[in-house]
C-alpha cells in the first residue's frame, strides 16, 4: 500500500477483521483490489476479506473472490484433518508432543480458518524422532520425505507436515533456550500433548519473528499473532522478560509490540517502528527476494557476501547433504560436493547468477537503512 490513506485504510481494514469496530472511507474497486492483492500476498485473505464485510455489508464483491474463500476453507479442513490424525498417531504411540506457531495460535483469532499456514508444525522429542516417524507413517497419511536441520518434513495427499526434532536456528544467541524448550512444557488437555507456558510461548513467537527478521522475511501476520497473544493469553511479564533479556531480544519485542500498538490499537508511530513498517509492508509473508539480499549484506555486501557462500559452516552442509557418513567425511569433502555441483549442474549455476543479479541490484540506501534498523532493535 502506498499512500497515506491507503495504508490506514489497510489496518482499518485487518482492524474490522480481527472484529474491532472502525470506521473508513468508503471502499473503492481500485482499493479492494490492493486490499485482496496485499492480502494473498501477506497470507492475510481471510481477515482482510472479513474486514470488507465487515465494513461493506452489501457483499457487492463476493463473486471475485469466491474461488479464494473456497480454497482458504479447504485448506483449512485439510489441515484440521492433518492435524488430528498426527495427534492421535502421537498418542497411540505415548509420544509426548507441542503444537507449534499456526497449531496453537489459530484457536486466538476470530475464526480459526483466518490463520492461514502452509503448514502443520509439531514438536517431538529428539530420542523419540524415528518412533514418531514410524507412528505417523503407520497411522496416517502422511509419509516422510526428508531430514533437514530440526525437523522431518512429511507429505499426506492434501498437505505437509514439518516434525520438530528441536527449535534451534542456527543463531547462537537463541538457540541456547530454544534447546531447552521441554523444560518450558506443561501437560495439555489430554493423551501425551503438551504446551508451553504463556511466557514460553510469546518468546517463542518473538524468536521466531528476530529469525525471519534477520533471514529478509517478516510480513504483518507473525505482528497479528503476536497482538493476538498479548491480548488475549496471561502471562507473567517478568518471566517473559527473563526469557528475552536472556536472548538479546528485549528492544527487538518492545519494537514489535509498540508497532503492534500502532497497527492494531491506534497508537502513534516513533522513528523505529515507522521504519519496521516500511520493512514489513515492502515484500509479502515471508518476505522478499529483495529483503533477503539486504538482510545478508548486512555484513557481507556485493561480492564479499558470495565468497561467503563458497565456504559454509558445517551443520549447514549437514542439513544440505545429510548427515550420513559424517564420521567418515569432513566438512571440505561436503565444501567440495557443493562446489562439483556449482560446476556440473546448470540449475546450479543459474542458481548462482541469479544471486549474483540480485546482490547488484540492491541499493545501498536499503542497505543502510536495514543496517539502521538493527542497531536500533540492538540485534
Amino acid at each position: 500500500m502506498a499512500g497515506e490513506l491507503e495504508r490506514d485504510v489497510l489496518f482499518a481494514v485487518i482492524r474490522a477483521g480481527l472484529g474491532q469496530s472502525v470506521s473508513v472511507p468508503p471502499i473503492t474497486d481500485d482499493v479492494f483490489e490492493q486490499l485482496i492483492r496485499f492480502g494473498k500476498r501477506q497470507s492475510l485473505f481471510p481477515i482482510i476479506w472479513q474486514g470488507i464485510q465487515t465494513l461493506c455489508p452489501d457483499n457487492r464483491w463476493a463473486p471475485a473472490v469466491q474461488t479464494d474463500l473456497f480454497n482458504c476453507i479447504t485448506r483449512n479442513v485439510w489441515r484440521e484433518n492433518g492435524l488430528k490424525t498426527a495427534r492421535r498417531a502421537l498418542d497411540g504411540a505415548n509420544i509426548p508432543y507441542v503444537l507449534l506457531k499456526g497449531a496453537v495460535i489459530q484457536h486466538l483469532y476470530p475464526e480459526p480458518w483466518m490463520r492461514t499456514s502452509s503448514d502443520i508444525d509439531i514438536l517431538v522429542p529428539e530420542e523419540d524422532l524415528d518412533a514418531a516417524v514410524r507412528a505417523m507413517e503407520e497411522n496416517t497419511a502422511f509419509k516422510a520425505e526428508e531430514k533437514g536441520y530440526h525437523d522431518v518434513s512429511m507429505m499426506s495427499d492434501n498437505y505437509h507436515l514439518e516434525l520438530h526434532f528441536s527449535l534451534k536456528e542456527r543463531e547462537e544467541k537463541l538457540d541456547p533456550l530454544l534447546a531447552k524448550a521441554w523444560d518450558y512444557t506443561v501437560p495439555a488437555e489430554e493423551g501425551s500433548c503438551r504446551r508451553f507456558t504463556p511466557e514460553y510461548e510469546l518468546f517463542y513467537v518473538v524468536a521466531h519473528m528476530e529469525h525471519h527478521f534477520i533471514g529478509g522475511g517478516l510480513g504483518v501476520r507473525p505482528f497479528i499473532d503476536l497482538w493476538l497473544l498479548l491480548h488475549k493469553t496471561d502471562c507473567d511479564k517478568d518471566a517473559l522478560n527473563a526469557l528475552l533479556d536472556a536472548c538479546g531480544l528485549t528492544t527487538f519485542f518492545d519494537t514489535c509490540r509498540r508497532l503492534c500498538a500502532a497497527w492494531f490499537d491506534g497508537a502513534e508511530h516513533d522513528d523505529a517502528t515507522a521504519l519496521l513498517e516500511k520493512y514489513c509492508l515492502s515484500g509479502g509473508v515471508l518476505g522478499s527476494d529483495a529483503l533477503f539480499y539486504v538482510a545478508r549484506q548486512r555484513k557481507n555486501k556485493g561480492w564479499r557476501y558470495v565468497l561467503s557462500r563458497v565456504w559454509i559452516p558445517k551443520d549447514e552442509l549437514i542439513s544440505s547433504y545429510g548427515d550420513e557418513g559424517e564420521a567418515k567425511h569432513s566438512t571440505l569433502y561436503y565444501q567440495v560436493k557443493r562446489w562439483n555441483s556449482w560446476v556440473f549442474r546448470k540449475d546450479r549455476q543459474q542458481e548462482l547468477k541469479g544471486q549474483i543479479d540480485q546482490l547488484q541490484k540492491v541499493p545501498e540506501e536499503a542497505i543502510a537503512e536495514f543496517n539502521k534498523l538493527v542497531d536500533m532493535m540492538d540485534l
